[in-house]
Order: C-alpha cells, then sequence, then structure tokens
C-alpha cells in the first residue's frame, strides 16, 4: 500500500476518568467517588479493531488523569500493541496528557523507552497556575507539576504544555508567557471550555478576550524572533495564511506550516475518535458521557458499524452544512482552513454542533490581524 493511501487515526482514550486533581474549569465527570479503570478485555478489543482497520493509529491517552490508571496498564497497552501492531501490519504510536503531578522516574524511563510523546497542563507560574489547577484539599499543583518538568528536562526531554486561558487568569497572560519563554516550553493556549465547574465557577471568557490576548500574545511572540515554541501563535498563522515568519539575521520569510490540529481540520472525524474506560465510542474524548452523541462500543460492536454510525456522518458533513446554512461561515475568509472551529463547543455553548464554534470570532479577528502583520512585514 502507498504512504498516500494509508488510513489514518487519533484515537483519544480516556483509561479512567478519575484525577487526583479538582480543577476549577475541569468539565470530565470525575467526582469525589473512585472512577474505575479500563479493563485489559475492553483495551485488548479497542487495539486489536483499531489496528485491523487502520494503517497508522495514534492513540493518546487522556482523562481524567491518565497516570491514574499504573504503570502495569501502559505495559499491558504496549503487550497489547506489539501484538496487533505486528498481527496487522499497523504503526503505532502514543501520547499522554497529563497533570504531571504522578510523573516519576519509573513512569518516565518507561515512556521514554517506549516512545510515548508526553504534554502536560501548566497555567503559568506559581500563583497563576494555583489559581484554579489545585488538589480537592485546595492546595495548589505547580510545585509538583514543575518537578515533572524538571525531571523530563533531566532527560534531555522537550517539554511543551497547555495553558487554558479562564476569567481568574486572563489578565496575567503576559506572566503566562513569560513562564514558558523562560522555561522553554511549548505553550498551547486554550480557552476555556464553558462546561462542568468552568460554568459553576464562573469562570468564562468571551471569544472578544480571547481574541485580545491572541492578538497581544502573537505579536510578543513574532518580535521575540519565534524564540520559543508558541504552539497556538503557529496555529493561527497557519490558519491566516499558509506560512509563518522566521526570522534569520538579514530578513524574515515564510516557511510553510508542519502541523495542524483537530479544531481546524476540514472534518475531526476523518482522523478522531474518542473511546472511554468502558468501551463507549464518541467524536472524541471532550464527549464521553453524553449519550446522545455515542457511537457504539468497542466491546460488542465491529468497529466498521461503529464508524457508520448516523451520528458520526452528520459530524463528518458538519462544515458543508454550516458554508451552505450561515452567511457567516460562507464569507468568512478562514473557512478553507477553520471548518467551522470545534463542534464540542458548539454544543455546550448552543447545544447544537450545527452552529459555529462560539470561539470562531476569536480566531477570525486574530487571524485578519496576523494576516495583515504579515503582509506589511513581507512587503
Amino acid at each position: 500500500m502507498c504512504a498516500a493511501s494509508r488510513k489514518y487515526i487519533n484515537v483519544l482514550v480516556k483509561p479512567t476518568n478519575d484525577c487526583n486533581l479538582a480543577c476549577k474549569y475541569c468539565y470530565a465527570r470525575s467526582g469525589e467517588k473512585k472512577e474505575p479503570v479500563m479493563n485489559y478485555e475492553t483495551l485488548e478489543n479497542m487495539i486489536s479493531k483499531i489496528t485491523e482497520l487502520y494503517d497508522e493509529v495514534n492513540f493518546i491517552w487522556h482523562g481524567g488523569e491518565p497516570l491514574l490508571a499504573g504503570l502495569d496498564f501502559y505495559e499491558k497497552v504496549v503487550e497489547l500493541e506489539e501484538k496487533y501492531g505486528k498481527e496487522n501490519n499497523t504503526l503505532i504510536g502514543n501520547g499522554i496528557q497529563t497533570n504531571g503531578t504522578l510523573l516519576n522516574e519509573k513512569y518516565l524511563e518507561f515512556f521514554i523507552e517506549n516512545k510515548f510523546g508526553i504534554g502536560l497542563s501548566i497555567d503559568g507560574p506559581r500563583e497563576v497556575h494555583n489559581l484554579t489547577r489545585i488538589y480537592k484539599d485546595g492546595t495548589g499543583s505547580f510545585d509538583d507539576v514543575m518537578r515533572a518538568v524538571y525531571l523530563m528536562k533531566d532527560h534531555g526531554m522537550k517539554v511543551g504544555a497547555i495553558a487554558t486561558l479562564n476569567k481568574l487568569n486572563i489578565e496575567y497572560y503576559n506572566e503566562i508567557y513569560d513562564f514558558y519563554k523562560e522555561n522553554d516550553i511549548g505553550l498551547k493556549l486554550n480557552a476555556i471550555i464553558p462546561a462542568g465547574r468552568a460554568v459553576e465557577n464562573d469562570l468564562s471568557i468571551t471569544p472578544l478576550q480571547y481574541a485580545n490576548v491572541l492578538i497581544k500574545l502573537i505579536d510578543r511572540w513574532m518580535d521575540d524572533g519565534a524564540t520559543f515554541d508558541f504552539i497556538t501563535a503557529r496555529e493561527i498563522i497557519e490558519t491566516s495564511v499558509d506560512a509563518y515568519i522566521v526570522e534569520t539575521d538579514d530578513k524574515k520569510f515564510v516557511v510553510e506550516p508542519k502541523r495542524s490540529t483537530c479544531a481546524f481540520s476540514q472534518s475531526c472525524q476523518e482522523n478522531f475518535i474518542g473511546i472511554d474506560y468502558n468501551g463507549d465510542v464518541y467524536p472524541c474524548n471532550r464527549w464521553a458521557g453524553i449519550e446522545e452523541f455515542k457511537y457504539g462500543n468497542i466491546n460488542t460492536d465491529s468497529l466498521e458499524d461503529i464508524l457508520n454510525n448516523e451520528k458520526r456522518k452528520m459530524f463528518l458533513n458538519r462544515t458543508k452544512i454550516l458554508t451552505e446554512k450561515y452567511e457567516y461561515c460562507k464569507s468568512c475568509e478562514f473557512k478553507n482552513k477553520c471548518y467551522g472551529g470545534c463542534p464540542h463547543n458548539a454544543y455546550v455553548v448552543y447545544g447544537d454542533i450545527l452552529k459555529p464554534d462560539p470561539f470562531c470570532t476569536a480566531y477570525r479577528i486574530a487571524g485578519n490581524y496576523v494576516r495583515n502583520k504579515l503582509m506589511k512585514l513581507l512587503s
């Protein structure tokens, strides 16, 4: 099979919904009760069925806090991936998104040996991070997360993390930027998802607030000569002009983008699915537990039937529907890069996936600003 025709998928897996933190904006279902961990039968059904159908698979272990599943669980993951990857001639990659507080030498050595990518969540310097990312007793988690950062750096790893912009930290955007730059940590800046505890604690921000922060920080990053990996800046720039700025000693020029994100894909469902600890399959991990959008179960249904679910077809057709239904989308200069944004954001705000992502306004404002700035730099 030629490389161009290989079937590829990202599988966002929740091995557990349990978490050792109680972040003030979390959208997950985990509460005070102990949450179960995916059993080995479900794990094997998932890996065997997906590798049978796809030539390349990237498993992204999410949560909850995925390290609560235990090292034995991930040893079983690797054992099953080696077995079914070989049987089905499937290339398999792994990434894990963790809060970092449980990452230790033993875990890290295992992840390095088995080529797992590791992503963290850090909302900025101590006083900012500890506003929201707290333990269940109310104490901050910053020092424990930074221990993971230093551990990764000691092993020569490049560190990347997500900072979630919300009502409590939005005024500290410069401090967040400085922290990431000074510590050479790749920054993915996400707007708060208006769901779960974020709604309970009134932590939502407006698209205009988000756009203003994006513009100011993209300005800083470009003026700095893009001296660290500001992932969100690159995504906005790539969405705006199909390229981004690189500065040399004597000039600035553009190069082609190398990455994309699920929110800016023509149909996230072409290359993403989510699987809950019990085998229930959803559009992605954000939908886990919302029965209305369950595609099926990996234990009881064939993967072909799951992927042919009528609900999935609605997601696959979403971009076409949006551009036909809404003049805002039809006339948008970025419609061929944004594709209506994240359907989950649309659902939690409007209760309807067939509406544009409410943060589309932010992307459009920031995108136009970046486009104009780049044109001036290159003229």
